[in-house]
């Protein structure tokens, strides 16, 4: 199990992190976040918008930006699967792209 870039509990047991889930299909899954001050996104508030955009645009279609959330992924990412679907337009976790 991994928290908080705290590394990973190698004694943590399956049944401790996932009580009653431990045999669901997504139950290894990992997702790794990574943000930085919306400041940062560019120079200029223009190259800020534009990267906005263009992270809205990869949360519609499912996709992600790996490491570095200002460079976004054309294509290519697993997530894009005919089952995804982007949260709805007043869903307050689009203040977090």
């Amino acid at each position: 199990m991994v928290h908080c870039s705290s590394g990973v509990d190698n004694t943590a047991k399956v049944t401790e992190a996932l009580p009653g889930r431990e045999h669901e299909p997504l139950a290894r899954l990992v997702a790794y976040v990574s943000m930085l001050p919306r400041a940062h996104l560019g120079a200029s508030p223009a190259a800020r918008s534009k990267v906005e955009a263009a992270r809205r645009a990869a949360v519609l279609r499912g996709a992600g930006s790996g490491h570095d959330p200002r460079k976004i992924r054309a294509r290519g990412n697993a997530s894009e699967a005919s089952s995804y679907e982007p949260p709805d337009a007043g869903d307050p976790c689009w203040a977090l792209v």
